[in-house]
């Protein structure tokens, strides 16, 4: 697993997002690319974000996490 499916595992397990949008275990995609061909919007965007800020090496764990909670909360207000 990689760590852009690990990050997607994480935020799709997060109970906001699974009460909010009614994402089940069963609709938790493996990779990001599962994500991004997921008929679910939130699950497509997450996937999509992911992907995007995935593209900076040089941002550690923390620093990518916090660019995605900027980026969703953005998008959720």
């Amino acid at each position: 697993m990689t760590r852009k499916d690990k990050l997607l595992k994480e935020y799709m397990t997060h109970p906001l997002i699974q009460d909010k949008y009614s994402i089940t275990s069963t609709q938790i995609p493996k990779s990001v690319y599962e994500g991004i061909s997921s008929s679910e919007p939130i699950i497509k965007a997450i996937a999509h974000i992911i992907n995007e800020v995935e593209k900076y090496p040089g941002k550690s764990e923390v620093e990518v996490n916090q660019m995605i909670r900027k980026l969703l909360n953005k998008s959720l207000t």
